[in-house]
């Protein structure tokens, strides 16, 4: 804690583990001490939200969010539309100025080996990004 907010009396001025300096209020740092949550920084998640975008060709707007979840992108070709975080996070979007996006791209049929304690399992399967299935990346 760098000091207290003067204008909100419930309110810290925080340096995170970033360099960010965020304010918060005292309760939810209180509960992310606890464990509760983590005190994410604004400024590095919307870095890595337009390092997600330019690895499939399409870049993050400076324009607010349009709901939860959501965020502006322009694509390429200079359409920009809403997408969801989590698509983005995989590239499973479809540019709807040109048409360009995952569902032209081929799949692959793949067959995991997943070793449980009480036995091992056969999971058998058709995806354009196999590693998506087991969240490796």
């Amino acid at each position: 804690m760098l000091s207290r907010d003067p204008e909100r009396r419930h309110y810290g001025l925080y340096e995170l583990a970033c360099g960010h300096q965020v304010t918060r209020q005292f309760h939810r740092v209180g509960r992310a001490a606890a464990g509760g949550h983590r005190l994410g920084c604004d400024q590095c998640r919307e870095t890595r939200y337009a390092a997600e975008a330019r690895r499939f060709d399409w870049e993050l707007l400076p324009e607010p969010a349009p709901r939860a979840g959501y965020r502006r992108y322009r694509h390429e070709c200079g359409h920009s539309q809403s997408i969801s975080i989590g698509n983005m996070l995989w590239g499973d979007c479809v540019c709807s100025g040109c048409g360009a996006g995952w569902p032209a791209e081929p799949s692959s049929i793949y067959l995991f080996r997943i070793v449980l304690p009480s036995q091992t399992v056969l999971k058998f399967g058709f995806s354009r990004r196999p590693e998506k299935r087991l969240r490796l990346s």
